[in-house]
């Protein structure tokens, strides 16, 4: 959970501010000023934050609302944490009820305060992994402000496996065994290569002229036949502990396709499974326009690919996994019908 210092701020469900009803604006702004100077007062007797000055109205109020209303399901929050010199970075999973408050935070239980659902990804970040940009708007005094555009990317980059901001996507894929072996570390790039060129292949209705260049050539021949550098933007690998390959692609397609790839040569399931795979978005209920088109280029590339190259690749994802990692936040799981 995150929330502002508001004991006792019995707020609305709804943002006062979206129905211009000046009456529950100015009950809402009553409420927060109060729990404002509440909490300078219990803060001041009981000692704690002493000298700590009191919170402009205007500005607690403004920052109230945009954490308790303006807030959307899915946005990320990135809280310092001063004292232990790291950073929480978190979304929010539920718009804001009134329920929710917290009767454990340093005004007790007789002074509930109103919090937010969040569901935290990281918290061993360390303030000196950012920019020196970033690190200098994690310090300003402001309880609440909004992520400034040029620092989403570096932000995503610390949470995300893959994203999209504007018409830039990103995969990051872990490389996470601590391994001395340049060979193997070669190898499973070859393997992200490979499903980089399919997806130009499938893109391009092109499949089975890929699959025949694999059968008659090779895969390293496909591969420089197909693979289409303008379409990534960037590309970074890093081997230290932990490593990880980051694509920047043009084409959030692109990264799905190569997550969705991996994640199934890795499963390892027979390829009959494998070609009736479904493909959900867990973060997101129901049916997802952006997963959808993807998930078919998969099936479709499966359908076409022969049963001895699948095995292959099989193979080689389970070696590249064993030696390099290269996981990605795609999970299969395979069932049996019966469920």
């Amino acid at each position: 959970m995150v929330y502002l210092e508001l004991p006792d701020a019995q707020l609305p469900a709804d943002n006062p501010y979206s129905n211009g009803d000046d009456k529950e604006k100015s009950s809402f702004e009553n409420k927060v000023i109060d729990a404002n100077s509440l909490s300078h007062n219990l803060l001041a007797r009981e000692g704690v934050g002493d000298g700590k000055a009191q919170i402009n109205d205007t500005k607690i109020k403004s920052q109230t609302r945009r954490l308790y209303y303006e807030a959307k399901v899915g946005d990320l929050v990135v809280v310092p944490r001063t004292a232990y010199d790291t950073v929480l970075i978190g979304e929010f999973t539920s718009s804001f009820d009134p329920v929710d408050v917290s009767k454990h935070t340093v005004y007790g239980a007789n002074h509930p305060v109103p919090f937010r659902k969040v569901k935290w990804y990281r918290a061993d970040i360390q303030k000196r992994d950012f920019s020196e940009g970033v690190d200098r708007w994690l310090g300003q005094p402001d309880a609440l402000s909004t992520v400034r555009p040029e620092f989403k990317k570096e932000i995503y980059d610390l949470v995300y496996s893959d994203y999209t901001v504007g018409e830039e996507a990103a995969i990051h894929i872990n490389a996470g065994k601590n391994t001395t072996d340049f060979l193997a570390l070669v190898q499973g790039q070859e393997e992200v290569l490979f499903c980089a060129a399919l997806y130009v292949a499938a893109e391009s209705r092109r499949l089975d002229e890929f699959f025949q260049i694999v059968n008659d050539e090779g895969e390293s021949a496909a591969i420089n036949r197909f693979y289409d550098e303008s379409l990534l933007k960037n590309t970074h690998i890093n081997i230290n502990s932990e490593g990880k390959i980051s694509l920047i692609t043009v084409s959030r397609e692109m990264t799905l396709y190569i997550s969705i790839m991996l994640g199934v040569f890795g499963a390892d399931v027979p390829i009959a499974d494998a070609r009736e795979v479904t493909i959900e978005n867990a973060a997101q209920a129901g049916v997802d326009p952006c997963v959808n088109p993807v998930a078919e280029k998969a099936k479709d590339t499966l359908q076409m690919m022969h049963r001895d190259l699948y095995v292959e690749k099989c193979r080689k994802r389970k070696n590249a996994r064993a030696a390099v990692g290269l996981d990605t936040d795609i999970d299969v799981e395979h069932t049996d019908g019966s469920n």
